[in-house]
């Protein structure tokens, strides 16, 4: 169970870290419970939903065929980083 936006964070920049990749800040909003990072036609969203951390990945002008949703576990976070940032290797 998740609760806390800054403990998420904190978490998937270990889980990053540790998988040798390049961490990126994401921009926080405390007021939504939510955290993004974007890119020029790309973003990806995570917010905490009753105790759970869930994604929202965005691409393309379409946005409701562009998109995906769901829960977030860390390896599952791996790929989702290495879509948004292909060139994060450290």
């Amino acid at each position: 169970m998740i609760d806390d936006l800054d403990a998420a964070v904190q978490r998937l920049r270990e889980v990053i870290e540790r998988n040798g990749l390049a961490w990126r800040e994401p921009a926080i909003s405390h007021e939504l419970q939510e955290f993004s990072w974007t890119r020029v036609d790309k973003a990806l969203v995570m917010a905490i939903d009753d105790g759970e951390l869930v994604y929202l990945k965005v691409w393309g002008p379409h946005m409701r065929n562009d998109m995906e949703e769901g829960p977030v576990e860390d390896s599952h976070f791996v790929e989702l980083w290495k879509w948004l940032y292909p060139e994060a290797k450290t």
